[in-house]
């Protein structure tokens, strides 16, 4: 059996969300890389500082979530950011929230 080539000369368009979402999601992992490097630097001390990129990062996270969910249901454009970002996002959310709880503790 011969194998099956495909060949596709017209690349689809990127889900409207996706960009964006994969976007706000690389912001939330620098806010989080941000946040760990500025707390350790000051002993654990930095207060305001980690806690508005902790709350600025959680938002963004769940918004790229939210948005890459809705590229996902886009027909007939490219879904691999929509994908990235959504999935992305989610894993920065359970961070973020897990940082909190520790803290919390």
């Amino acid at each position: 059996m011969a194998d099956k080539q495909r060949f596709r000369f017209i690349s689809k368009p990127v889900a409207k969300g996706g960009k964006l979402s994969a976007a706000l999601s690389a912001v939330s992992a620098g806010f989080m890389v941000a946040a760990i490097i500025i707390s350790s630097v000051m002993g654990g001390e930095a207060g305001t500082i980690t806690g508005g990129l902790g709350f600025c990062g959680t938002l963004l996270a769940v918004v790229a979530f939210i948005l890459g969910i809705k590229g996902l249901g886009e027909k007939n454009v490219s879904h691999k950011l929509s994908f990235i970002g959504s999935v992305a996002g989610g894993l920065a959310a359970i961070l973020w929230l897990a940082i909190f709880f520790v803290g919390i503790k």
